[in-house]
């Protein structure tokens, strides 16, 4: 403790602790630092629901490409069509197109996998081609 005096009088002063200024200025630094932490934490989550979705794109892309794999090689006449992916996956559907190109026995074919749920709506586009026997065309 420090004396001082004042018109004759000593006067006591506290000199340890902190001042409300000093408290104020310490709380707001917390204050945006926690901020800024959770606000990470969230676009962390937003990320990690998009790579979830990408995930299941490319999965379920690859599983459709065995399907149309398969169905070429079997000589199936027609590989177009749509549909979903079932109760395991009632947000995804799927769109098969095939068109011919100028190169004889090959086909373009074009798979749209379509993520739909409340507002979001998103599509994944893939086109491979296919050589297809002479026996389909």
């Amino acid at each position: 403790m420090k004396d001082f005096g004042i018109c004759g009088k000593k006067l006591r002063v506290n000199t340890y602790g902190f001042t409300l200024l000093e408290v104020m200025i310490a709380v707001a630094i917390l204050a945006i630092g926690l901020v800024a932490v959770l606000k990470s934490q969230s676009h962390g989550l937003d990320m990690a629901y998009e790579s979830e979705i990408n995930t299941r794109f490319a999965l379920l892309a690859q599983q459709k490409i065995a399907d149309i794999q398969l169905a070429v090689a079997s000589g199936e006449q027609s590989i177009d069509g749509s549909g979903d992916f079932g109760d395991e996956f009632p947000s995804f559907s799927w769109k098969i197109e095939s068109e011919p190109t100028t190169i004889e026995n090959l086909e373009k074919v074009t798979l749209t996998i379509t993520y739909s749920e409340g507002n979001v709506e998103r599509e994944f586009v893939s086109s491979q081609y296919f050589y297809v026997p002479e026996e389909k065309q």
